[in-house]
């Protein structure tokens, strides 16, 4: 196995917890893995990941497709709520990021980052980033992958990427990346561990936004 030299990471449901799950099953009669399915598919979705429309026009869209009982803008101000980095992902970044090489690959949209950027520290850890409705690229396209080598200028092989979707893993090892399925903190421990790049690591407990 080649030596790693950079870590590449999905946001969401890696180093971000997600709860806008429990907001749309409150407002539809979908299940858990019915909202996933559909949303991981939407090409509303898509299009604002990809920086293609407006963030009222994808809110419309969102309300209309997913039959949510809530208005628009409901939807758009509970939305931008969403995404909190995990206790502890600041301080893992921190600790690997005198040995490695960290990047972030993630379909997201101007919303959340600037949530990121203006209420965590979560983006300051990151060497590069590479988000969808900036590149325009959207996993799990292959492009996407092919991107992100030409930027990280460096070889395939030498990448381990980390992201809780299994076709953006998969596209990634079609690209010759090295990647492992993870979702939650923990995971992110766990598959660095099982790889040797990381050993007695406890994730600190941090109240708030970090």
């Amino acid at each position: 196995m080649a030596k790693i030299k950079t870590l590449l990471f999905d946001l969401g449901g890696v180093l971000v917890e997600l709860s806008g799950v429990a907001n749309m099953m409150s407002w539809s009669d979908l299940t858990e893995d019915e909202i996933w399915h559909r949303w991981t598919r939407s090409a509303s979705v898509r299009k604002f990941e990809s920086g293609g429309c407006s963030a009222d026009d994808f809110s419309r869209q969102i309300v209309l497709e997913f039959a949510l009982t809530v208005s628009p803008e409901s939807f758009l101000d509970a939305f931008v709520a969403w995404p909190v980095p995990y206790p502890g992902a600041c301080d893992l970044l921190e600790h690997l990021s005198s040995r490695f090489t960290l990047a972030c690959l993630s379909n997201t949209n101007h919303l959340h980052w600037q949530r990121f950027e203006n209420e965590t520290e979560l983006l300051s850890h990151f060497h590069i980033t590479l988000p969808s409705h900036i590149t325009g690229k959207v996993k799990p396209d292959a492009e996407v992958y092919y991107h992100a080598l030409d930027v990280l200028d460096q070889k395939p092989e030498s990448i381990f990427f980390m992201d809780d979707n299994q076709p953006n893993i998969e596209s990634a090892r079609q690209a010759g990346i090295q990647a492992e399925l993870t979702r939650s903190l923990t995971g992110v421990v766990e598959n660095l561990e099982a790889r040797g790049l990381l050993s007695g690591y406890t994730i600190p407990v941090a109240p708030g936004l970090q």
